[in-house]
């Protein structure tokens, strides 16, 4: 899943993925053809690859976009982006599971980790569950989900 379309997608590899699939703003819909490659885009429009989001709010996108996941056969999203994504799909309340990679330099002021609305009170946080951590080189990924797992008896 591609959330827009590169400004180019001449040898762009996902683009001969055909499980891969792009979700275009219902707004930029009238400007396709327009798009320098215009004829990649018609091929991925006559495969049913590219899906339009029609809603207006990012908390309404989020939830048509993982609707038409859903409908089409998906039951798992794995959502890879910055902090101002993620924070879009925390505002939704659609983050079952969070995977962050530290490195371990400091850089002084930088973006927060998940941009958003955000909680004003620690009362609201989102309490996370079932956290690991693992050394990856130098780096650590941290892994912790929104419920507990629940492990079925045998």
């Amino acid at each position: 899943m591609v959330i827009g379309l590169p400004a180019t997608l001449n040898n762009v590899n996902i683009v001969n993925d055909d499980s891969a699939s792009f979700f275009v703003s219902g707004k930029q819909k009238k400007d396709l053809y327009k798009h320098q490659d215009y004829n990649i885009i018609k091929r991925l429009l006559d495969e049913g690859r590219i899906f339009f989001i029609e809603s207006a709010s990012r908390v309404e996108q989020i939830h048509e976009l993982l609707d038409i996941l859903y409908i089409n056969g998906s039951m798992i999203a794995v959502l890879e982006g910055g902090a101002t994504v993620a924070g879009s799909f925390f505002d939704a309340n659609e983050i079952d599971q969070c995977m962050y990679f530290f490195s371990p330099i400091l850089i002084g002021k930088g973006k927060n980790l998940i941009e958003g609305k955000g909680r004003h009170f620690i009362t609201d946080s989102l309490k996370l569950y079932d956290v690991t951590h693992i050394s990856l080189g130098q780096d650590i990924l941290v892994s912790a989900y929104r419920e507990p797992y629940q492990f079925e008896a045998m």
